[in-house]
């Protein structure tokens, strides 16, 4: 029977968290949001601005209509329903307070932007966390987030502070069980007594207690839980048979402590080997476990932190040292057993990956609503312009 290729690859649980967007201030995520066309028709046609200006268009259709309708039909009809449409438009005028037709026209595009501020900010402002927000169909960026990340060391001889000391406990008191498989080898689980130990000071101890062992393919696979966690374990293989590689791991349940701690099942393993070599009469291999804990800062200020935890591995070995040619094995003095010892460690320090929130409830409203203030002024800037300088231009050429 052959290897399968699951029993060869490895098992990883350490993902690169995320960066802060390179646009972080709300002002200018609502202005490049707003103002702004993709190139995709999807983009185009989520573009607020896009929207305005096909309001824009049609405003101008109507525009030139009612002009047409006041300078070139004399007709009483026509000049009745002149004076209705603007009536209605100069109710409308929110820009120049009811002075202006035009102004009333004018004012449903700036209404296209202002209610697509507010959808958006709407929108916006559920997208946090990232862990339970899905993608941001409703704008160009599917990737925006009302979020931003850290990701720093942090000192394990620093106190660590009140907030992630849960977290903390719940890692360091994690039971953790050991999964060893030794590769392509005629080693099994009944012909040879293959031993486990622990050293404790200068004396090994055998773990017996929870040992199990699984045989298939010529793979024999040991899964032991460990007495405590930074250990210095060895497997004694007696007889010298060749072992293709080893596969090491760790693995232990997850806690769902409350609806804000959680830690998180352990389950990495990761193959050794190299081609052309088997695994020497006394291998080594060093084993360090860091404590990874994510904290994010809650959407609503008074709400407690969301915190969880992992443990994330870093083997060190010496493939010149712990793996054997031919030639290695003729030239090595003879022995009876092989064995391989595991060193396993933590980290003198943990990594804190923060997330918080780019705007707030009160931060969102308050800018969306600026937005709207700075949006209807610009319009009425610009008809003040034509009002004082434009129109009395025209009227002087004609």
């Amino acid at each position: 029977d052959s290897i399968s290729n699951d029993m060869l690859s490895n098992v990883i649980q350490a993902v690169a968290y995320p960066s802060s967007p390179s646009i972080s201030g709300i002002d200018d995520i609502l202005f490049f949001t707003l103002f702004s066309i993709g190139s995709s028709p999807r983009c185009v046609a989520l573009s607020p601005i896009f929207w305005a200006l096909i309001v824009g268009a049609i405003v101008v259709l109507i525009g030139s209509t009612m002009l047409v309708m006041k300078h070139c039909i004399k007709h009483p009809k026509v000049a009745d329903k002149y004076n209705t449409l603007e009536t209605i438009f100069k109710k409308t005028d929110f820009i120049g307070a009811g002075e202006m037709w035009v102004g009333g026209l004018a004012t449903f595009c700036v209404l296209v932007l202002i209610i697509s501020c507010y959808v958006f900010s709407a929108k916006y402002y559920n997208s946090y966390p990232i862990e339970t927000a899905g993608p941001s169909t409703y704008t160009c960026d599917t990737t925006i987030r009302n979020a931003l990340f850290s990701s720093g060391l942090q000192s394990l001889s620093v106190p660590i502070s009140s907030t992630i000391q849960t977290i903390v406990d719940l890692l360091n008191n994690q039971s953790v069980n050991l999964n060893v498989a030794f590769i392509n080898t005629i080693y099994n689980c009944t012909s040879d007594t293959i031993t486990l130990t622990y050293l404790k000071g200068t004396t090994w101890i055998p773990i017996t207690t929870s040992l199990t062992c699984n045989y298939s393919n010529y793979i024999v696979s040991y899964s032991a839980l460990l007495p405590f966690r930074d250990i210095t374990v060895r497997f004694n293989l007696p007889n010298i048979y060749t072992i293709g590689g080893v596969r090491i791991g760790l693995s232990a349940p997850g806690q769902v402590q409350s609806s804000t701690v959680t830690l998180q099942a352990l389950n990495f393993s990761q193959t050794f080997s190299q081609s052309g070599r088997m695994l020497g009469q006394d291998a080594n291999i060093a084993l360090s476990l860091t404590k990874v804990i994510n904290d994010t800062s809650p959407l609503v200020t008074d709400d407690d932190d969301i915190l969880s935890g992992l443990w994330i591995s870093s083997f060190i070995v010496n493939y010149y040292e712990s793996f054997f040619a031919d030639s290695d094995y003729l030239n090595a003095p003879a022995g009876t057993s092989t064995n391989l010892t595991i060193i396993i460690s933590e980290t003198s320090y943990y990594i804190l990956n923060a997330q918080s929130p780019i705007a707030r409830l009160p931060i969102m409203i308050y800018h969306s609503f600026l937005f709207t203030t700075t949006a209807v002024g610009s319009f009425t800037f610009v008809f003040v312009i034509f009002k004082l300088v434009v129109l009395p231009v025209i009227l002087l050429l004609i």
